[in-house]
């Protein structure tokens, strides 16, 4: 998997994914979708959100992801 190879490349805690082929998500729509890979292989999906939402989401789970190394 490409994102997973790139998390360990680059020696990152986390890497956030999506799938920019899905309809109504991404560029152009105040919503997104997406997935957080974390370096210890812990996966979370998160729903599809606001994208304000989804950055208040992703802040948290950053912050935490951090310490689960």
């Amino acid at each position: 998997d490409h994102a997973r190879k790139k998390l360990a490349e680059k020696n990152l805690d986390l890497i956030v994914v999506n799938n920019i082929s899905k309809k109504g998500i991404g560029f152009g729509s105040s919503h997104n979708q997406v997935t957080v890979l974390f370096a210890n292989g812990e996966k979370k999906i998160l729903p599809r959100l606001t994208k304000e939402r989804l950055a208040d989401r992703l802040l948290s789970l950053g912050l935490k992801g951090v310490t689960r190394r």
